[in-house]
């Protein structure tokens, strides 16, 4: 397939590449666990219990927490190891993306689909973070690709190939078998519309049980292990809690659609207008470079057309991919993406181009640039894929409780059929500049130029007016939990040593969970300015805190293993804990000063704050720390409607208490 590729194109794709890999590989030293699902997954990293931390399984399957094992084996990616997987799995996935939309679409739906997904803010910030969408859509999207080439080749060896790595999904992700569903759903979708002209629904049926099988069979142990902590009932129960339902659907919607509007940067919007730019001169270069033989234009003459598109079809494109740039960074590329994708698709089946210039590209003695740009796969099982995966995550996405991270399948859904409506939009232009029907009006042509020019000019007044093009946040700074958990820790020492004077003047939160001063009453923007001023300085973390093999205290945490990894990390005994019942630490006969942390997701733990009141007299206030979580973490804590309107909460607080007699000594 890649033999198909012209040396350009597979140039392009390179740096395209290249510049998704620097975008998630670079600036590691901002990088730091944060996120509570984070702590979760590299908790085999710093906890032994139980193979992790508890109720480990509920969350995921351990596909993630292994990656992060083997990468921390690596000499020199010790600190780094939580987030190698996401690394390179993200960056794989911008060329698997690229793989997928060229063999559904085309070379330029390829080329935009690369595009807009080594630069997207949001898949860039989850590649550089210790979670498991990114794998678990790299392995989901690869399934796929198999899954399509199998049936275009009635090949049972591929779509075994397809189950194994649906299978790998699954293990990484509970969801993983989205993957078998998309296959099942969108070949059938192709069946009824095209496929049963070329394959027996009876072969079809084989095929896709093959698929569900070897997936089933590959995730069938993790199945089995399960047993021991309840079965997949206990995770389904679990996951129920999340779901809720049709009435949530259009505000849990929206919800998913501020995520896109607060990530989308001027980045994205570029990489959108980049994409379809290159795509397109790329497509129109193919055509105007190739030597044409006489048989050649006779056999296009019939069939309408002209050797070469107009070089005002090549500005077309161009000034498409401009405004669609220049409106993106106004409204999000997202919104924009979702635009193409609708069009797109349903142009499409209304009229196949790329499914004809796919069946002239594979003729004998096609002309060489149908050959290189068309599609290796039928397209309308490319469409039909997509339109199932789309209508799939747009019905079922907001009806769970939204995250940021869950967002991610719905997007990829609309990049994939955005390259299939850039692909179809720019093949159409071409072909109705080659036709010979074709009339040239210039008085037309003038007023649609200048009509083109004030359009352009407009949206960029609109986005001037907008405050600009909004920047990247994907190289924002993750280690203020890090580094208040190290200011924690240095405060436990000092309390063991009875040197620690606590401040005069406290932050504290109050039932509402608000953070505010005390006393009350002072202006928002001094109050904003107090917080930021007790945010937790840059840490040095080169060397731990303390002796790990003198265990001096105990600190246990309640629903934060992201701070249980940092405190073992500066060399404390932390150990987490389900409820606040737990006595002093007896070690050698002596009682041990035992601590206890609280955090923003303990106060949103259900519960908890029942608990809390009837175990609070066993416990003294310590002191607070203070850090200002990463974008995805903040949203995973708080909506983006709630964010904005409570600039307070972008700073949150860890509390510390010591257990009242543990630091006498005394057993």
């Amino acid at each position: 397939m890649l033999a198909r590729c012209s040396k350009q194109e597979l140039t392009v794709v390179g740096l395209i590449f290249v510049t998704g890999i620097i975008l998630r590989a670079g600036r590691t030293d901002l990088l730091a666990v944060e996120h509570f699902d984070e702590g979760v997954y590299t908790s085999s990293q710093w906890y032994t219990g139980d193979g992790g931390y508890p109720a480990k399984h509920l969350y995921a399957p351990p596909m993630t927490s292994w990656m992060i094992g083997a990468a921390s084996w690596i000499p020199g990616l010790e600190r780094v190891a939580p987030f190698v997987p996401g690394i390179v799995l993200g960056s794989g996935f911008v060329f698997l993306m690229w793989l997928a939309a060229r063999s559904w679409f085309g070379i330029v739906g390829g080329l935009t689909v690369a595009s807009v997904v080594a630069m997207n803010d949001l898949h860039v910030l989850l590649s550089r973070m210790a979670l498991t969408d990114v794998s678990a859509m790299f392995w989901i999207i690869a399934s796929v690709l198999s899954a399509t080439f199998a049936i275009q080749r009635d090949s049972i060896r591929q779509m075994v190939a397809a189950g194994v790595l649906a299978g790998l999904a699954w293990w990484t992700k509970y969801t993983g078998w989205l993957a078998l569903a998309i296959i099942v759903s969108g070949s059938g979708f192709w069946w009824l519309l095209a496929g049963r002209r070329v394959l027996k629904f009876s072969r079809l049926v084989v095929l896709n049980l093959a698929a569900c099988a070897v997936g089933f069979a590959v995730w069938s142990p993790w199945l089995w292990m399960l047993q021991s902590h309840g079965g997949y009932a206990s995770v389904s129960a679990n996951h129920s809690g999340y779901v809720q339902g049709f009435d949530h659907w259009q505000d849990n919607m929206v919800t998913h659609l501020s995520y896109h509007f607060r990530f989308d940067s001027w980045v994205a919007a570029a990489a959108l207008g980049l994409g379809i730019a290159i795509g397109g001169a790329h497509r129109w270069l193919g055509l105007v470079r190739f030597t044409w033989n006489e048989n050649q234009i006779t056999n296009l003459h019939a069939e309408g057309l002209e050797p070469l598109p107009t070089r005002a079809a090549l500005m077309r494109v161009w000034g498409a991919a401009l405004m669609a740039a220049l409106v993106a960074s106004v409204i999000s590329s997202f919104a924009v993406l979702t635009c193409l994708a609708v069009g797109g698709l349903a142009g499409s089946f209304l009229w196949p181009t790329l499914a004809v210039q796919q069946l002239r590209g594979t003729q004998n003695h096609a002309p060489e640039p149908e050959f290189r740009a068309a599609a290796w796969i039928d397209p309308r099982l490319g469409s039909c894929i997509v339109t199932a995966f789309f209508l799939g995550m747009v019905l079922t996405t907001p009806l769970y409780q939204p995250f940021p991270r869950l967002t991610l399948p719905l997007t990829t859904a609309v990049w994939l059929a955005a390259g299939g409506g850039a692909a179809w939009w720019v093949e159409a232009t071409f072909n109705v500049s080659r036709r010979l029907v074709e009339k040239r009006n210039d008085r037309l042509a003038g007023f649609a130029r200048g009509a083109g020019s004030a359009l352009t000019v407009i949206v960029i007044v609109l986005v001037l007016q907008a405050g600009g093009a909004q920047m990247p946040s994907f190289w924002e700074n993750r280690t203020s939990l890090r580094d208040a958990s190290r200011q924690l820790g240095q405060t436990i020492l000092q309390d063991v040593e009875g040197s620690f004077v606590r401040p005069k003047q406290a932050i504290h939160i109050d039932d509402g969970g608000i953070i505010h001063p005390d006393p009350p009453g002072q202006q928002e923007h001094n109050a904003i300015q107090d917080l930021l001023d007790r945010v937790a300085p840059a840490a040095d973390v080169t060397s731990p805190l303390t002796d790990p093999d003198k265990v001096e205290c105990v600190v246990y945490t309640f629903a934060e293993p992201g701070v249980l990894k940092h405190l073992v990390d500066a060399g404390f005994t932390a150990v987490p804990v389900a409820d606040l019942e737990f006595p002093a630490v007896v070690y050698e006969g002596k009682s041990l000063p035992t601590y206890l942390v609280l955090g923003p997701n303990a106060l949103r733990t259900p519960g908890m704050m029942n608990a809390w009141v009837e175990a609070q007299y066993r416990f003294q206030s310590v002191s607070e720390f203070y850090f200002i979580p990463g974008e995805v973490t903040l949203l995973n804590l708080f909506p983006p409607v709630w964010v904005n309107q409570h600039p307070e909460s972008q700073i949150q607080q860890l509390q510390l208490y010591r257990l009242m007699g543990s630091i006498d000594g005394q057993p």
